[in-house]
């Protein structure tokens, strides 16, 4: 999707592995890093356990050590993204299309992607805290009025993205035009 020039591409891969969980940190041996690469880990029960299964599993770590690994170098780096593949695809609306294998590089959102349609994301963010207003009595109240009309002005504005962006492949475009994705967050 042509963002008008305000960012740069970006290409990015789920893994199902843990070794690169320390890609991004800012110390130890240059040339152990990645520190231009974004990724994310996908993981789930039903992955760890054919992981294990197919002996793809290299050596064991404690859960809690792991844990612990990754949320340090979400602190220090703002990476891995996780993406829980298992629970992503349990809510998933669509089940009949199959299973998702498709997210766009944060994972707040999963899409179903064939060789025919590449899943595309059409996102807006709202920022909620300013909904936030004083009532005559000093108490803090929610204007839900205004939130609404907002995001239906935003939902209206991202359909005529869809509508009218340029698509560098035809399996985007059909995509995007067949289910109309949008997604405010």
């Amino acid at each position: 999707v042509d963002q008008g020039g305000n960012k740069l591409s970006q290409c990015f891969r789920h893994l199902p592995w843990y070794a690169v969980i320390d890609l991004r940190k800012n110390h130890g041996k240059e040339e152990v890093h990645a520190r231009d690469l974004f990724y994310a880990l996908e993981t789930g029960s039903l992955l760890s356990i054919v992981l294990f299964l197919e002996g793809r599993a290299r050596e064991p770590i404690p859960a809690q050590k792991l844990w612990y690994a990754i949320l340090e170098a979400q602190i220090e780096t703002g990476n891995p993204f996780m993406l829980y593949k298992d629970a992503g695809n349990a809510k998933f609306n669509q089940k009949n299309l199959g299973v998702i294998k498709s997210s766009n590089l944060c994972t707040e959102i999963v899409e179903h992607s064939t060789s025919d349609e590449t899943a595309v994301c059409n996102l807006a963010s709202l920022a909620l805290p300013t909904y936030i207003i004083k009532d005559a009595s000093g108490k803090p109240t929610y204007e839900f009025q205004k939130l609404h009309d907002v995001a239906k002005a935003v939902a209206f504005n991202l359909n005529r993205v869809i509508d009218r962006n340029y698509y560098p492949i035809p399996e985007a475009r059909g995509s995007n035009m067949r289910g109309h994705p949008i997604g405010m967050c």
